[in-house]
């Protein structure tokens, strides 16, 4: 039985987003990418994207042709996304742009460049903050990912 890498799974999704110019930069910023960190959130830090481990779950062993019996491993990753605009309905629309851009990207990764066997998108929230410190609005959205990972 293999040990899964985890880190090394979040850590190739952060790869993957910094490495395509539809997500490395929004509105002419620089993405601000970060793996389990702390995430603070200020003006200078987004647009932002923060990937977390969310939950695990060993699913059954299941028998192969050879006759060992590998384990399979649901893993969820959540991807949040944070913008910051002036305006409520601007930043609504820079982060929906977001949420296309990494979704888009993905897709093309259907297994995380070998990380993962498969995963699929899930759901995701909202979230709408004001700038306590100044003007403008933090506009925010999650998106889980499914992964299926064999131990």
């Amino acid at each position: 039985m293999a040990i899964i890498d985890y880190t090394g799974i979040v850590n190739e999704i952060k790869s993957i987003l910094d490495n395509d110019s539809r997500t490395n930069s929004f509105g002419g910023k620089t993405t601000t990418i970060i793996v389990e960190g702390e995430a603070i959130l200020n003006e200078e830090s987004c647009p932002q994207i923060q990937i977390f481990l969310e939950e695990h779950e060993t699913l059954q062993d299941t028998e192969t042709i050879g006759g060992t019996t590998p384990y399979l491993t649901s893993l969820s990753i959540i991807i949040w996304m944070y913008d910051f605009n002036l305006e409520n309905v601007p930043g609504s629309q820079a982060r929906d742009t977001m949420l296309g851009k990494v979704k888009e990207v993905l897709k093309e990764k259907k297994t995380l460049n070998d990380t993962v066997l498969y995963y699929k998108f899930t759901g995701g929230e909202f979230d709408n903050q004001k700038n306590t410190a100044g003007l403008g609005f933090f506009k925010g959205v999650s998106l889980t990912i499914d992964c299926e990972v064999k131990e």
